[in-house]
């Protein structure tokens, strides 16, 4: 006996996830079949014979991934989204984006699959973007969420319109400063540097073992509280790492710590010279110093923090028994090739001493407030970055190097040399620059590249590479700084004559030409006391740079072969302009000088201004 119960509906369950058709197509996108229910040799039968549409396209099996820009990004001009669509046995009609649930333009209908997104158009913020692909049938499958933060105009500007915090200092009353010699907390980051959406890795000792925080803080302006927390993490449990050993020949000193947190840097951070201060359950404070850069970004200006000078200077640990630098008067313990206690290398794979930040503190980070207050667009990068991709500096107008950067490489020079005669402006905030020539190598403990500075200094002799690298001071290379920088280290200052006036010389020059007439730089021998600092330079006549004195400091017998001077130069035949500040001092004091500040903001200003940056608002 035969019974046919044709057009029988058996709906199947939807299936969870996004690879499936969200209620379009087919009523309200579950799997239809035609069920033939056949009772035979009265045994019931039921089979599933599917139609035309069931055949060819199966629940779940399309899946649509947007692969940029990735989920966390930040996003400004114009960018073009894409998107993946994996569908085996079945076939894509086309792809629309969506932002925040509406059409972005027209619906893709060839793979690979984008649309151009004027994200100008858009209004600053966190926004949802999603693909939607269509298949022959008029099924429609989602791909996840991504969510970017839109930033146009100055990120730096966007950037300190956000809630500055004053905490990242130290010196707050309950909390103390870590030393070298008891080492309450300590740590180093395993690169100088990271691009936004890449990782870097801390490493850090506590004694005794102990719980620890850390915060992450980016430094700036931020209503003149000076940094932003970004991301507290903890508490975490410490341990005390092993000490650090020291090579008898080089003096190298390399920390073998074992990795303690590994941070991802969001895409939405902003690029800046960021600071984590490490804080252990006893309220014993130190620093980690790192910059976050945006390679996908250019900039007016690209900022180049000195750590190189940093590391050559840093004797960690400062215990008075162990600790070396490039340097005889902070390095302790047995002598090394040079038959004195100074290393001939150092090595990031360990802390800077002291509060941890290196000489950021010391010599820059009032340039960095100045430069983001005022609302310049720069971005960050460090001299290892210079060092690896001197390109780099091809993107923006001007390249800055603030304070004491004095330790460069080959690389390094020949890079910012490239980049003056493509057009880029340089701009010396500083003095002291260029002196020493150094190597970067691997790291003989992890094999990292470019973690150890190499320089022999007055023992160059010794060095193993001679020629062109050998680790000396440029002018025994036949290469004095003033060629590029426009004038040259001439001595330094001690007290207490260690503060000196700044002195115009001329008036008339176009980097004072924008200040008000009324102020004293548009004087002649106008005196701005306490303005050089430590270290000046000076234009020494028998070296060959085009080169128009402007100011210089003061002359007396006590420091008269320190004296320094302002210099700007342009090349011949290129477009470009060099700024050299001669002083120290220059890049960290000028903002703080109240009585005098309206001529700073001004000088640098027009400086900055007559390069094609100028500070937004």
């Amino acid at each position: 006996m035969l019974h046919d119960f044709r057009n029988v509906v058996m709906k199947l369950p939807q299936a969870s996830g996004n690879r499936h058709p969200p209620g379009q197509g087919t009523g309200k996108g579950d799997a239809v079949r035609l069920v033939h229910t056949i009772f035979l040799f009265g045994i019931l039968v039921t089979v599933s014979i599917p139609p035309l549409q069931a055949f060819l396209q199966l629940p779940g099996s399309v899946l649509v991934t947007i692969t940029s820009p990735a989920s966390g990004s930040t996003v400004y001009n114009t960018i073009t989204a894409n998107a993946s669509v994996n569908s085996p046995g079945a076939t894509v009609a086309g792809v629309q984006f969506k932002l925040d649930g509406l059409d972005l333009g027209s619906e893709d209908t060839t793979a690979p699959y984008s649309v151009l997104w004027d994200t100008t158009t858009t209004v600053n913020g966190l926004h949802t973007l999603t693909a939607v692909a269509r298949d022959a049938f008029n099924n429609r499958f989602n791909s996840d969420p991504a969510s970017v933060t839109v930033v146009n105009g100055n990120p730096v500007v966007i950037e300190n319109q956000q809630q500055g915090s004053p905490n990242w200092q130290m010196w707050r009353p309950g909390y103390r400063n870590a030393d070298d010699v008891a080492k309450q907390i300590n740590g180093y980051g395993s690169a100088t540097s990271v691009n936004k959406g890449d990782s870097i890795t801390f490493h850090v000792t506590v004694n005794p073992a102990q719980a620890y925080t850390m915060d992450v803080y980016r430094m700036g302006w931020y209503q003149g509280l000076g940094g932003r927390l970004l991301q507290h993490i903890g508490p975490l449990n410490g341990v005390q790492q092993p000490s650090c050993p020291v090579d008898t020949g080089t003096g190298l000193i390399e920390c073998p710590w074992t990795a303690s947190y590994r941070l991802t840097v969001p895409r939405s951070w902003t690029s800046g010279v960021y600071l984590v201060q490490l804080t252990n359950a006893q309220g014993y404070q130190n620093y980690i110093d790192f910059v976050v850069r945006d390679d996908g970004r250019p900039a007016d200006i690209l900022y180049q923090q000195s750590v190189t000078t940093y590391q050559a200077y840093n004797n960690y640990p400062d215990d008075g028994v162990t600790g070396k630098s490039l340097y005889d008067y902070n390095s302790y313990g047995p002598n090394t090739v040079t038959g004195t206690p100074r290393a001939v290398k150092v090595s990031w794979n360990r802390p800077y001493t002291h509060d941890g930040s290196g000489d950021f503190l010391r010599w820059e980070y009032y340039c960095v407030r100045w430069l983001e207050r005022s609302g310049y667009n720069v971005s960050y990068s460090t001299d290892v970055d210079t060092h690896e991709n001197s390109a780099r500096l091809l993107a923006s107008k001007v390249f800055l190097s603030v304070g004491h950067d004095e330790y460069w490489s080959k690389q390094m020079y020949d890079g910012v040399e490239q980049a003056r005669d493509a057009g880029v402006h340089l701009g010396f905030f500083g003095a002291d620059t260029l002196f020493w020539q150094v190597r970067f190598e691997a790291s003989p403990m992890t094999r990292g590249a470019d973690r150890v500075v190499v320089g022999y200094k007055e023992a160059y002799s010794l060095d193993p590479v001679q020629g062109p690298t050998t680790t000396t001071a440029w002018r025994v290379l036949n290469r004095p700084e003033q060629t590029l920088v426009g004038v040259q280290y001439s001595g330094q200052l001690f007290p207490p004559n260690q503060n000196v006036p700044y002195v115009v010389q001329n008036s008339s020059f176009p980097v004072l030409s924008a200040t008000k007439p009324t102020l004293r730089c548009r004087q002649h021998h106008s005196r701005f006391p306490f303005l050089a600092h430590t270290r000046c330079c000076r234009n020494p006549r028998t070296l060959m740079a085009p080169v128009n004195s402007c100011l210089r400091t003061r002359r007396s017998t006590r420091h008269q072969a320190a004296r320094g001077f302002s210099a700007q130069e342009r090349s011949p035949g290129v477009g470009d302009w060099i700024y050299q500040a001669s002083r120290i001092g220059a890049s960290n004091r000028l903002p703080r000088i109240c009585s005098i500040g309206s001529w700073v903001k001004s000088r640098k200003d027009k400086t900055l201004c007559v390069w094609g940056s100028k500070p937004s608002g």
